[in-house]
């Protein structure tokens, strides 16, 4: 996974479907435990051109409500939220596994995402790095 950003654009979340789809499930054992925090590191080698930076990973966490999902000053993408709203965050990163080329969004049009979040894009990339 590979997170590229830009001050003037939302982050995208890249990996094959296979990546994206252990990312859900890693979401989900976090949710069915007891942690406080899940950090799933990200990939920050090479160039991240046309993007000025690699984020280094992200950073989730539980709270109440609608998922938030915000910049933190070390270079992370952090994500908080109620399991309920956590659950149908990691749902966005399930793809078919045949599925070579797509993207989708998490952005404040879900009702359960928070109106003040970041919005992100989670892109299906099989290229290697």
């Amino acid at each position: 996974m590979r997170i590229y950003f830009s001050g003037d654009s939302e982050p995208m979340v890249t990996g094959k479907a296979s990546e994206h789809s252990t990312t859900a499930s890693r979401v989900r054992e976090f949710l069915a435990g007891r942690d406080e925090e899940l950090f799933l590191p990200a990939d920050v080698h090479g160039s991240p051109a046309p993007y000025d930076v690699f984020l280094k990973g992200i950073r989730l966490s539980r709270s109440a409500g609608p998922v938030l999902m915000c910049l933190s000053p070390g270079g992370e993408l952090c994500v908080a939220g109620s399991s309920a709203t956590l659950e149908q965050w990691a749902e966005r990163f399930v793809f078919a596994p045949n599925i070579d080329a797509e993207h989708r969004h998490i952005d404040s049009r879900f009702d359960w995402v928070a109106p003040a979040s970041f919005g992100i894009i989670i892109e299906i990339d099989d290229h290697d790095a």
